[in-house]
């Protein structure tokens, strides 16, 4: 079962997994996700349209709780810190209490949760998964508390049976939102022929590129 199935990882995921893995996907605002599946023939993945916010909602979903699956891959997240810090409660709901309401009612045995590099928010240098953490970004808050909430589901509730935690530092390729610097950086130097391009902050913030098939592989 993957979670956030219709967004930028999610479409590669389900485009690279073997053919022999039947995969229900999971997603809810997207208006063009069935006909995507239609369009590449991914026979073996079952859309379901799923607001995970609601909980009684997801509770009525007999496909999705009276089963425990093999793996899931959980995507369903909100992917864009500026809107985090405009709207904190809806980044909370989007991110941890989603997380909080699928495990309370979806059975797996193996859990690969995709958190964000951005727990790292307010450390400088070399940072690794035992560097501390204290972010004050609402958007890094959201993902660390969803992270807390997987050991405690595990440990506590035996559900998942086991999980891996990643934290996502960005990639790009195949259906990454417009928003997203590397789309912008090719409509603006091949399709849009410019000159010069306008970055927020003070430059200093280096990410290295990853392509998302090489994302999707690690993950695979």
């Amino acid at each position: 079962i993957v979670t956030g199935a219709s967004g930028f990882i999610g479409r590669n995921f389900l485009l690279a997994i073997p053919r022999g893995w039947k995969t229900v996907a999971l997603y809810n605002r997207s208006k063009d996700f069935v006909s995507f599946l239609q369009k590449n023939r991914l026979k073996q993945v079952f859309p379901v349209q799923c607001d995970l916010s609601d909980a009684a909602s997801l509770r009525r979903r007999r496909t999705l709780t009276q089963k425990k699956f093999e793996a899931c891959l959980y995507l369903a997240a909100n992917g864009d810190p500026t809107f985090s810090v405009a709207h904190p409660e809806l980044d909370f709901e989007m991110t941890a209490l989603t997380l909080m309401n699928f495990l309370s009612y979806v059975k797996v045995k193996k859990l690969v949760y995709v958190s964000s590099g951005a727990v790292y928010h307010g450390n400088r240098g070399t940072v690794s998964p035992k560097t501390p953490l204290r972010p004050s970004l609402p958007y890094a808050i959201s993902h660390l508390v969803a992270e807390r909430y997987v050991r405690f589901f595990c440990e506590q509730r035996k559900n998942p049976n086991e999980f891996l935690i990643t934290r996502f530092f960005g990639a790009y390729g195949p259906y990454e939102p417009p928003r997203k610097i590397y789309t912008k950086l090719v409509k603006s130097f091949s399709k849009g022929k410019c000159r010069s391009f306008s970055i927020r902050g003070n430059g200093k913030n280096l990410i290295d590129g990853m392509h998302v098939s090489d994302a999707v592989s690690a993950l695979l």
